[in-house]
């Protein structure tokens, strides 16, 4: 039986599947398309506030930082997985 955690759920699906035999190509998937739809959010709720409607600042920083700390989980998996398509490796 699988222990519960206190950890969101992005957070233990990027882990699974980091835990995995094709853990670079399929954790690289996984953060960029996290990116990608925090990204879609954050251009959401930014033309809302823009617009005037209530969204609150708070939510934009949060957003910002989300879609960081995935772009930068992202540029590390593909950082990391750089060497194993190369010619000869």
């Amino acid at each position: 039986m699988r222990e519960e955690s206190s950890l969101p759920p992005e957070i233990l699906t990027f882990g699974e599947s980091v835990s995995h035999e094709t853990s670079l190509a399929r954790g690289k998937l996984a953060a960029g398309a996290f990116f990608v739809l925090n990204l879609l959010v954050l251009g959401i709720i930014g033309y809302l506030y823009a617009a005037g409607s209530a969204v609150a600042i708070d939510s934009i920083r949060a957003m910002t930082f989300r879609t960081g700390v995935w772009l930068v989980l992202f540029l590390g998996l593909a950082w990391l997985d750089r060497g194993r398509h190369a010619p000869g490796s």
